[in-house]
């Protein structure tokens, strides 16, 4: 068995991109500054490839909550797709596409991609270029 050592991770550019929700991780039960929470991973697809022609893509982590006011409910709302009951299958929310604004963040002293904001695409959007 041959075993290739993978890339090197190339995070997109700052600006507005048209996003794909590509995957949800289940992360379970993970130490916050709150306790523990169980946690799930979004990685978001972007339309900007990679040196290697593949998609560029952020991740981001949220607690996996389905209270009102949790930032994993706040984010389906804010790009248009609510959330509604009280079970939510995560694998029908794959495949969602939306408006993802990136910005650079210095962490230890190192340059990072990081969400500023997400919303609904706007009326005609689905065909436009990532800036």
């Amino acid at each position: 068995m041959k075993i290739t050592k993978a890339p090197a991770y190339e995070p997109p550019n700052r600006g507005s991109h048209i996003a794909t929700l590509a995957k949800i991780t289940d992360l379970g039960l993970q130490k916050t500054q709150f306790g523990e929470k169980p946690q799930v991973r979004f990685r978001f697809d972007v339309e900007e490839k990679d040196s290697h022609g593949r998609p560029k893509y952020v991740t981001q982590t949220f607690t996996n909550s389905l209270h009102e006011k949790s930032n994993f409910v706040r984010f389906f709302a804010e790009i248009g797709k609510p959330l509604n009951g009280d079970d939510v299958e995560t694998d029908t929310l794959i495949g969602v596409r939306f408006m993802l604004k990136l910005k650079l963040v210095k962490i230890d002293g190192k340059s990072r991609v990081r969400i500023e904001s997400v919303s609904p695409l706007a009326d005609g959007s689905e065909n436009a270029e990532a800036n």
